[in-house]
């Protein structure tokens, strides 16, 4: 099943993992990549889930991963809340259209992958910018 997981996703765990600012939140952004993509994977071979209902489970375990980062006040809060959103968004657009009260699901369903891909980046920026920062600008050893 390996085959099915883009490469970008295995690629921002691992940024992620090794250059997280933080081990609790590189393990929770790591586990919440993983999770959503195994959950992907899963119900693309064996199982057919209405796409709403799919949008709407990683929504709940991205505010369950808010929840965790927010209990820690880790910095990738924000990047759980735009996650949050989007799935919300996704699971809107595609009733409304389904409901015909819009036409077109260009919108947000059209662009999904670039949506995702955006909010992917933002995860491993939050996760490793201020690790990146400290290295490259040696901030820890001005302030300390």
């Amino acid at each position: 099943m390996i085959e099915d997981t883009p490469l970008v996703e295995i690629f921002a765990v691992v940024i992620m993992f090794l250059c997280g600012k933080s081990r609790v939140e590189s393990l929770t952004a790591c586990a919440f990549v993983i999770l959503i993509e195994s959950i992907t994977i899963y119900t693309n071979a064996y199982l057919d889930i209405y796409f709403n209902y799919q949008a709407i489970i990683y929504a709940y375990i991205a505010i369950l991963f808010c929840y965790l980062a927010h209990k820690s006040s880790l910095a990738s809060v924000y990047a759980y809340i735009l996650y949050i959103t989007a799935y919300f968004f996704f699971a809107m657009e595609d009733t409304a259209m389904e409901r015909g009260v819009i036409i077109s699901d260009s919108v947000f369903y059209g662009n999904y992958s670039v949506i995702m891909y955006s909010l992917l980046t933002f995860l491993v920026m939050t996760v490793t910018y201020d690790r990146m920062g400290g290295i490259e600008l040696r901030a820890n050893d001005i302030l300390s």
